[in-house]
Formats: C-alpha cells, sequence, structure tokens
C-alpha cells in the first residue's frame, strides 16, 4: 500500500510539474504601472523568434470596457522591421518573466515603436467566447495576402471583400515553403480562407499555446466573426517592410496544421490538428480563339458569407488569367454543384448561359 501510494505520488507529482513548466506565470493588468520594462517576441525573418524592448507607458480603459496597454518599444529587432509591423499582432510581452499581453493595435502615420497591447486575461476569455468590443485603433495585421491572383483579380476580389472591411494584396505565387518548427510563442502563424493554386489569409505572432494544442494570437480581432473555422497555417517571414503608414511582414503561408475557431475583439483561438470543413472548387476556363486553357483547384472555408465572394473571385481571376486583356466579349458559362443532403441524399445543381 505505502509504495502505491508512493507511486501514485509520484506521478500527481510530474503532472504538476509538467504542467507548471507548460505555463508561463500571468501578469494581471492589474499590477502593470508606467515605467515597467519586458521583452516581447516575434519573427522577422525565416522562422527565428528573436526579442525586443519594451517598456510600459501606462494602462489606459477600465473593467466595463476594458483595458489596453501603451508600450514603447526599442531594440535591433524594431529597428531592422520599420518599427511595430503589421504582422506582429499577437507577439507576446512577457514583464519579469510573466506573460502581460499581445501587441495589438496601432495609429497609422505615427511613431511605429508606440503600440498598444491587448491583456492576456481578456484573450484567455476568447476560450469562454467573451463578447466584441469595438475599438478605434488601427489593428496591426497584414492585410489579406492574395497568391496566384491576377492584378485585376486583386482588384476584384478587393471589391468583393470591401463590405468585410478587408483589403486584398497581390503577393504573386501562392508560396508553399513554411517552417518546419513546432508553434510556440513568438512563432508566425498563418489564418487563410482558401488554399491551393489560390491563397488568400493573413499573418500574425502567436501569444500563447496551450497544453492539449490551444493556440491565442493576433491580440485584435481577424473579422470579428465570432465562432468561425479558419485555416490555421504554418507561415515564413520573408521580410519586414518599413512603409510611410505602417512597416509590414510579407511571408509565405504554409500548410495547414489546425482550425481557428474564435475570432474575437481580443484575437483569435484556434487548436492544432484537425483542419476545418472546405468547399472544394474546380474552374476550367478556355479562350475559343486563342485555343488556351487555364483551370484552378482551390478548398475554400466553410462559411456562407464568405463563400459567394471568394468563389466569385476564383472564377473572375481564372477567366482573366485566360484571356490576358481587358474589354468585352462573349462567354458560355457553366457550373455545377454537387451537395450532401443530410436527410433527401445527394443534391446536384447544373446551369448554364451565354454572356
Amino acid at each position: 500500500m505505502k509504495k502505491q501510494i508512493f507511486i501514485l505520488s509520484l506521478i500527481i507529482w510530474c503532472l504538476s510539474s509538467a504542467l507548471v513548466c507548460a505555463n508561463v506565470p500571468l501578469m494581471p493588468v492589474e499590477d502593470i504601472v508606467p515605467g515597467m520594462r519586458g521583452i516581447a517576441k516575434t519573427v522577422i525573418e525565416g522562422d527565428t523568434i528573436e526579442e525586443f524592448n519594451i517598456e510600459v507607458l501606462g494602462v489606459i480603459g477600465n473593467d466595463a470596457m476594458g483595458h489596453n496597454i501603451l508600450i514603447k518599444a526599442s531594440g535591433d529587432v524594431i529597428d531592422r522591421s520599420g518599427g511595430i509591423a503589421q504582422g506582429m499582432s499577437g507577439s507576446p510581452v512577457y514583464i519579469n518573466g510573466r506573460l502581460a499581453g499581445a501587441v495589438a493595435f496601432g495609429k497609422a502615420f505615427t511613431d511605429p515603436k508606440y503600440c498598444f497591447l491587448t491583456p492576456i486575461g481578456r484573450m484567455l476569455d476568447l476560450l469562454n467566447e467573451p463578447a466584441p468590443r469595438p475599438s478605434e485603433f488601427l489593428p496591426k495585421n497584414t492585410p489579406l495576402m492574395a497568391g496566384g491572383f491576377t492584378e485585376s483579380g486583386v482588384r476584384y476580389l478587393s471589391e468583393k471583400l470591401e463590405p468585410f472591411g478587408l483589403k486584398a494584396t497581390g503577393v504573386g505565387g501562392s508560396g508553399s515553403f513554411s517552417s518546419t518548427q513546432p508553434l510556440q510563442p513568438g512563432s508566425a502563424v498563418g489564418v487563410s480562407l482558401m488554399r491551393g493554386d489560390i491563397q488568400l489569409g493573413a499573418l500574425g505572432t502567436v501569444t500563447w499555446v496551450g497544453d492539449d494544442g490551444e493556440i491565442l494570437a493576433f491580440g485584435h480581432p481577424f473579422m470579428q466573426r465570432g465562432d468561425s473555422c479558419y485555416f490555421m497555417n504554418k507561415a515564413w517571414i520573408l521580410a519586414s517592410l518599413p512603409n510611410l503608414e505602417s512597416a509590414y511582414k510579407v511571408g509565405n503561408i504554409g500548410e495547414t496544421i489546425g482550425t481557428i475557431t474564435q475570432d474575437r475583439s481580443a484575437g483569435i483561438a484556434g487548436k492544432i490538428g484537425q483542419g476545418p470543413p472546405v468547399v472544394p472548387v474546380y474552374v476550367s476556363v478556355t479562350d475559343g480563339a486563342r485555343g488556351i486553357n487555364n483551370s484552378s483547384r482551390v478548398e475554400v472555408i466553410d462559411d456562407e458569407v464568405l463563400l459567394p465572394a471568394m468563389l466569385d473571385a476564383v472564377a473572375y481571376n481564372t477567366v482573366a488569367k485566360t484571356m490576358d486583356r481587358e474589354g468585352g466579349g462573349t462567354a458560355r458559362f457553366s457550373f455545377r454543384i454537387d451537395g450532401r443532403g443530410d436527410i433527401s441524399g445527394p443534391i446536384n445543381v447544373q446551369r448554364e448561359n451565354m454572356y
């Protein structure tokens, strides 16, 4: 009996030690005062996590509306990146070895060394689905990177995404190279809506990783869709580019490694593992006059609001790439939708028309 009690005690001690090692101590916003100094972690090239210095200037807000922490950043990383860059959102900030929050908000056309943090307490509440809270500040996020889109395809996509407050930026081909390192605080992470021959997504930074593979990132909303189902991706940072309005990271969004399930005011949350359900799409276009054919094969997130805009943009982009010209013309258009009904069995819809 004594031996069994000893073994049980040892197991409990080992589990407790593992939990202590896996979870960094937290610093509540109530303990943060002006003048405190700390470090933040982020990636500005490849997948190497680097550190920069921060100084707390103050805390604004209240318990009812939430708090934000104003900081000033400094150091070699900040000098090389051109300041706090879009794509650094979510970078974890540690004060006296305790996780205080994540880089989140800044102001355009101001000194890029200043920004606001979202307190870690508010981000952890994402796991309990908090109510969204609007913000007057500019999120330090990367505009959606549209890989594999033509110039006119990016313009068309931006028009379709404008009602959602999103803007797409063309980045040439859809990159395939990404990090092989496991996600940890400070790692670059991708969030995407579409993958395949054409890719659409954004870059951010991981703030916190749980024992069961849960992650918190960004420190601000992506699209503030609440319950969500986005691709979680590995990422590889090519560079941080200085810019008059705001520096921004450029990189590749790589393989899918999980699902982002929450998208709210304090950031995004998800879990490493199985990816989200997808809608597979195949578009084939033939220019009859020139005898040229192009096709696009993609997988799109299953979101009834965003799906029509993304399908429209994929079709338009494939047409634009095939025709390689501007102006009017005549086209025969046909489509088929194959669905799996929950009750009535398979569903098939077909349409054809001349335009």
